[in-house]
């Protein structure tokens, strides 16, 4: 009887341990079709073939918000990784330059500042409120923008395999750090990043410049467009 019990005792610790090894060591699933596909190199465009970033921002014909003169110091480069891989050189244009361009011509047309001025100056990550200051009144401006350009990349996702290749989603992401500054008192009337993306998918394999140049551009606009909504409505009125 107890040679029975222990016989069956230990078919049972037998099964339980061939369960256990089930749930622990689950079975390899097949790799995904595209795993093993080559994935083609995106080549700089050549430069008369490279895109321009430039376009036309919308007019606007409201009244501005803010009775001074704005000073722009140019945009700050900080972001992380370049455009695709390593390098800007997808475009006519340097993308930090051409952004600055951007954003100098979209805050004059957005009416939300009486006069807008340029200022050649790229500020320091440790610049003082008194040289803060110093700098607005040496260019005789009311208020001074100080930005920051966080992202600006492409990437591209794999995503469905065919007998003619795979298809990639190509994706352009733009990311703007922007602070609005009363210099007289150091109060910050404005801050808030504005991000945006927008992508598209490419069944040949071969990234050509409108594969990214049209959504590079979209991604652009958008962010600006909604800087320019945020300070409209959420900015701070200037104390006397």
């Amino acid at each position: 009887m107890l040679r029975k019990r222990s016989l069956i005792s230990t078919v049972f610790l037998c099964l339980v341990a061939f369960v256990a090894s089930l749930v622990v060591q689950p079975l390899a699933g097949p790799a995904p079709a595209y795993a093993g596909e080559k994935v083609k190199k995106i080549k700089v465009p050549k430069k008369d073939k490279r895109p321009s970033l430039s376009y036309r921002p919308n007019a606007n014909r409201g009244q501005p918000k803010y009775s001074g003169t704005v000073g722009i110091l140019t945009l700050r480069d900080a972001r992380v990784m370049k455009f695709f891989a390593g390098t800007d050189d997808f475009f006519a244009e340097q993308a930090p330059k051409a952004l600055a361009d951007i954003l100098y011509f979209e805050l004059k047309s957005s009416r939300l500042f009486r006069k807008v001025k340029r200022i050649e100056v790229t500020p320091s990550s440790d610049l003082s409120a008194e040289g803060l200051r110093k700098l607005a009144q040496q260019n005789n401006v009311d208020l001074v923008f100080l930005s920051d350009l966080q992202v600006f990349n492409m990437l591209r996702e794999k995503m469905v395999m065919h007998k003619n290749g795979v298809d990639y989603k190509i994706m352009v992401r733009f990311g703007l750090f922007g602070q609005l500054i009363d210099p007289k008192n150091s109060r910050i009337l404005w801050a808030e990043q504005v991000a945006r993306e927008f992508s598209a998918v490419n069944t040949t394999g071969k990234i050509k410049s409108y594969d990214y140049s049209g959504n590079a551009i979209k991604a652009v606009r958008a962010g600006f467009d909604d800087l320019k909504k945020y300070i409209r409505a959420t900015g701070l009125e200037m104390r006397s």
